[in-house]
């Protein structure tokens, strides 16, 4: 055990020393043992429910107990019934020291000592929901960007952790459960030169009643209080729910008519018009091979205009898919640059980054793997950001390969960053740059979930949070990211050549409340159902919108008739713009009947909006029953509002 470690606890009063004693916030209680660094005990005093009773140390990990290392953990009771640690690390030797810690580890966690009845919440992409046994973990990025786990008893009392980092460290969420539980998060080895400190991110305790919406709805006031973006949402692009992806040269497998390579003509807004046509609307067309030129390949340099029959040209094909109502976009990317391209030639070799063999990483082929902790090149990205877009009058920007953050480790000891570095932190720094560069009324957008810190810099993403849960089963269909944040703006990508028939993945995108990133030839891949489900999806997503991009939307509320799936999406001013339920049945028989109990609403009218078809309406108490039906494998939509509201008698899908 580590006998070198100093406690202290900060109480509302003040900074004292504690020695082992009962540390007491609200309903939470919780045994601190000072000498030993020990966690004896956390229970909830109200629902008399004792989650650890076993002491365990609350930091543990690897070389924590050389002879130079000293730590000290400060303890802050919160008027809230939370309790906050801080643990600091430091290195009191004259050499350098490598510490990799678990902070906080969590151990033997119960209900009064028996386990096996705990379930859980992992806000993964996409997140679990359970209480199946076993072993999960996930590094804070693309894959785990939310910062919370929860433990929780079917019968109501739970147990969370939230880490408050707001500088993007690199660390994995762990969460086992078997007989007994464990939630830990383990950050990577550093190392600490003679007399470094490393403060580790504060870690908050809670306790409720409840399930896991408790955990996830102090995790999110803690977010709301926490971030502000760093250029104002754009309500646009909020209100956006098709994003078409369209190119200019590449072939899948014919062109798509909007650049003739004989000619040098550009038909950009004619194919926009037909696109619109073929998927019911279009709210964003994404650009993504522009910039490709025979001589100096797909990204790099960004200066295509005379193979494209000039710039003149290519903003006049802009205009004109914005005055036909659609956003239009241009791709680039945050860590490739081609071989072939002027800047490769010049500062490839320079910036970009190798293997643990010492080798440059070529994980995509002809490309240079730039290194995002590298001072120049998150210059040169932001200043092309810059360039690209006075130049183009473009509304937005994508940043290809950023929202990861973790899929590369540079091993470059000229680069000014650990060895080895991982990507995180250097890619926040880079978007912070593009940021900054371009003008506020640009969207800035990036590839999956980015972390909860990271969300500031950029306003939107791609991800694949709805294809994953569908490869695993129903309680995994949530993207709990999207509902964290709400006014960051996510699309589902589903796959990159169409859909095809894949009628589920659009029924749950929708249930989510999210648009779809639509790839490839809508004749050859996408079946004629499956753009009809789509146009009619992204029709109630639009004529509802002020409910779908409200801030205060709930996921999985409660149903009549399990397994059958509802989340709530309140309009700002519901008084007006009313409030939507979404389900989704993953059965393959319809449910019917009372499916729904919401609180009553005196005056409000109900309209089944996905099927068009009656709701019986029963007022019991405080609460209104629903009756209506949901078919097999499909998704469903209720709206409610006063009568005044704009609500239809019937929904055709469209506006």
């Amino acid at each position: 055990m580590f006998r070198r470690l100093l406690v202290v606890i900060l109480a509302l009063g003040g900074l004292a020393p504690l020695g082992a004693g009962t540390v007491s916030s609200g309903r939470l209680e919780m045994i601190v043992d000072t000498g030993e660094l020990l966690v004896a005990r956390i229970s909830d005093a109200e629902a008399g429910i004792t989650w650890q009773s076993e002491a365990a140390a609350v930091l543990q990990g690897t070389g924590l107990d050389q002879p130079a290392i000293r730590a000290a953990l400060a303890v802050e009771t919160r008027a809230d019934g939370e309790v906050a640690l801080t643990a600091t690390i430091t290195n009191q030797g004259e050499e350098p020291a490598a510490v990799a810690p678990a902070f906080p580890s969590l151990e033997g966690l119960a209900v009064n000592g028996v386990g096996g009845s705990l379930e859980y919440c992992f806000p993964g992409r996409p997140a679990v929901i359970g209480g199946r046994a076993g072993r999960r973990e996930g590094w804070y990025g693309g894959s785990f960007p939310l910062q919370f786990l929860s433990l929780y008893r079917p019968g109501g009392g739970g147990l969370f952790i939230r880490i408050e980092d707001t500088a993007n460290q690199p660390k994995m969420f762990v969460l086992d459960l078997d007989a007994m539980a464990a939630m830990r998060v383990d950050y990577p080895s550093r190392i600490l030169a003679p007399g470094e400190s490393w403060t580790l991110p504060r870690v908050v305790i809670g306790v409720h009643d409840g399930d896991w919406h408790e955990a996830f709805t102090a995790y999110r006031g803690w977010l709301r209080r926490t971030c502000r973006p760093a250029a104002p949402r754009k309500e646009w692009l909020r209100e956006a729910f098709s994003f078409r992806t369209q190119f200019l040269h590449f072939k899948q497998p014919r062109p798509s008519g909007m650049f003739d390579p004989a000619s040098r003509r550009l038909s950009i807004a004619d194919v926009v018009d037909r696109d619109k046509e073929a998927f019911g609307g279009i709210d964003y067309l994404h650009l993504f091979d522009w910039a490709w030129t025979p001589e100096h390949g797909r990204v790099g340099d960004y200066r295509p205009w005379d193979h494209l029959g000039g710039l003149a040209a290519f903003r006049r094909e802009l205009a004109a898919v914005r005055a036909g109502g659609v956003r239009a976009g241009l791709y680039l990317e945050g860590y490739l640059v081609s071989t072939a391209s002027q800047l490769g030639r010049r500062r490839g070799s320079d910036w970009e980054m190798h293997d643990a063999a010492g080798q440059p990483l070529r994980r995509w082929g002809d490309y240079h793997h730039l290194c995002p902790h590298v001072p120049e090149w998150r210059a040169r990205l932001a200043d092309t950001c810059r360039r690209v877009v006075q130049e183009t009058g473009v509304d937005g920007i994508y940043v290809d390969q950023c929202g990861f953050a973790n899929q590369y480790v540079c091993h470059r000891a000229d680069h000014g960053h650990p060895v080895p570095s991982g990507n995180l932190t250097g890619e926040a720094a880079l978007l912070e740059e593009v940021r900054k560069a371009v003008p506020e009324r640009v969207a800035l957008l990036i590839e999956e979930t980015p972390t909860d810190m990271l969300q500031q810099q950029v306003d939107g993403s791609f991800t694949a949070a709805v294809v994953q849960g569908l490869a695993r089963r129903p309680e995994c269909l949530i993207n709990l990211a999207r509902f964290a944040n709400p006014g960051f703006k996510s699309f589902e990508l589903i796959s990159e050549q169409g859909l095809r028939n894949n009628l589920d993945a659009v029924h749950v995108s929708f249930f989510n409340g999210q648009g779809l990133y639509l790839a490839g030839l809508a004749d050859a891949w996408y079946s004629p159902e499956c753009r009809a489900l789509i146009g009619k999806s992204h029709g109630l997503l639009r004529r509802f919108r002020r409910a779908f991009c409200g801030l205060r939307p709930t996921p999985l509320v409660p149903v009549l008739q399990p397994p059958l799936l509802a989340n709530h999406f309140p309009a700002d001013d519901r008084d007006v713009d009313g409030e939507v339920w979404t389900l989704f049945n993953p059965g393959a028989e319809p449910v019917e009947g009372d499916l729904l109990a919401v609180p009553h609403l005196p005056g409000a009218v109900y309209r089944d909006l996905w099927s068009g078809g009656a709701v019986e309406v029963r007022t019991a108490g405080d609460e209104d029953r629903l009756r209506f039906r949901v078919g097999g494998r499909s998704a469903g939509c209720i709206w409610r509002g006063p009568v005044t509201a704009a609500g239809p008698a019937v929904s055709d899908g469209q506006e």
